[in-house]
């Protein structure tokens, strides 16, 4: 593990031509990151509804 550094290590060589290719063709502060555009997206989860699960008093809603 001599002559490669820290940051190529665990990379694929493909990974670092499409790094290297990326960072050719954008400025730094271009805020691109480096992510396919075939992932899917994250997980978000669904909002929960407060009121349903409980017995509400809707005078003490109204009050």
């Amino acid at each position: 593990m001599r002559g490669i550094s820290q940051l190529r290590r665990g990379r694929s060589m493909q990974s670092r031509a499409k790094r290297a290719r990326l960072r050719r063709r954008q400025p730094r502060y271009a805020a691109k990151s480096i992510r396919s555009a075939f992932r899917a997206e994250p997980r978000r989860p669904r909002p929960t509804q407060p009121y349903l699960s409980t017995d509400v008093n809707v005078a003490d809603l109204l009050s």
